[in-house]
């Protein structure tokens, strides 16, 4: 999913615009720094050559992330507002799973031993989060 978007951020501005009003960030360190170096090309550019783009790169592994996107069917030379949000809800998703996982770590003993309900409430919110997001996924009237 992460791919997906930075394929539609190099494609469009308008993804750009998506992604920042609508996930904001990435997890991994190196998705991150990809996503940021494109708001920051596009702020000076009003299109992304690839090319161009990556010879402004100088870390080896965001060259070789954007080359795979580039190369690989995730890049459709095209802007589909709705596989963008499909794949932003997809990252959403992810990121709710690692933090239910880490909660539930750090409060395994808690949450089985004792119901304090606090803890409890906000285990049923990350799920219900979840859940939302996954009923989302895949139904593009997104509100309108």
């Amino acid at each position: 999913a992460e791919k997906e978007i930075i394929g539609q951020m190099l494609y469009s501005a308008q993804a750009v615009l998506d992604f920042r009003q609508e996930l904001g960030y990435f997890v991994n360190d190196l998705y991150q720094r990809v996503a940021l170096t494109i708001i920051n090309y596009y702020r000076n550019h009003e299109e992304l050559i690839i090319a161009d783009f990556i010879s402004t790169l100088e870390d080896k592994d965001m060259i070789e992330l954007v080359t795979q996107i580039v190369d690989s069917d995730i890049y459709f030379r095209n802007y589909s507002k709705e596989a963008l949000q499909d794949a932003i809800i997809e990252v959403k998703i992810n990121t709710l799973d690692i933090q239910i996982a880490e909660f539930v770590t750090k409060h395994r003993d808690d949450l089985s031993l004792n119901s304090n309900s606090n803890l409890w409430m906000e285990y049923q919110e990350l799920k219900e989060a979840r859940k939302e997001l996954i009923q989302k996924k895949g139904v593009h009237d997104y509100g309108k």
